[in-house]
C-alpha cells in the first residue's frame, strides 16, 4: 500500500519527498525495486581421489588383516605397531579406522565373557551394590 502511494506520488515530486511523505525509507524502496539476484551456487562435482589413497585390492587386504585371528581381539594401533615390527605397512591407524568403520566393524574387539543368567552393570535392572562401609542411608 505504501509502496502504490510513492508510485502514484513520484510523477509529482522527487522520490525523497514522496517517500517522507508517506514515511518510507528511500533505501528500502529501492531495495525493493531492484532486488539483488541471488549468487549462483557453485558447481558441485566429486572430488578425485587422491593418488596416495587404497585401491579396493588393499582395502580387501587391510581387512582381512585386520579380522585374522592373531589381530582379532587388538586394537588398530596395536595391529599397526605388530605389522611394523614385521616389515610390513599397510596404511596408517586412522585409515584401519576409517576402513573399519566403514564395514561397521567399529567396536570392542575383545572376545566377552558371557554367563548364563548375569546382569550388565549398566542394567536399569540390576541390583545396587555397596562396598564395604557404605550404607544405602
Amino acid at each position: 500500500m505504501i509502496d502504490t502511494a510513492v508510485g502514484e506520488l513520484e510523477p509529482f515530486m522527487s522520490m525523497t519527498v514522496a517517500c517522507q511523505l508517506v514515511g518510507k525509507s528511500r533505501a528500502s524502496l529501492y531495495r525493493q525495486r531492484t532486488p539483488t539476484p541471488s549468487p549462483a551456487a557453485p558447481a558441485t562435482s566429486a572430488r578425485p581421489a587422491p593418488p596416495w589413497a587404497l585401491t579396493d585390492t588393499e582395502r580387501v587386504q587391510l581387512l582381512a588383516v585386520l579380522n585374522a585371528d592373531r589381530f582379532a581381539d587388538k586394537a588398530p594401533a596395536q595391529v599397526w605397531a605388530i605389522l611394523l615390527d614385521e616389515g610390513a605397512y599397510l596404511g596408517s591407524i586412522s585409515t584401519m579406522y576409517r576402513l573399519l568403520r566403514a564395514e561397521g566393524q567399529v567396536r570392542d574387539r575383545r572376545a566377552q565373557a558371557t554367563r548364563p543368567g548375569s546382569v550388565p552393570s549398566y542394567s536399569p535392572t540390576a541390583p545396587i551394590k555397596f562396598g564395604r562401609g557404605i550404607s544405602p542411608n
